[in-house]
């Protein structure tokens, strides 16, 4: 991972079925 980055941001959701979902932002 580059040190320019110096923030995150993450997501998580279940469908109608329980199935998970993630996601992850990375930024400056």
């Amino acid at each position: 991972m580059s040190t320019n980055f110096s923030k995150i941001g993450v997501g998580y959701v279940t469908n109608s079925n329980g199935t998970p979902y993630w996601t992850q932002m990375f930024t400056n």
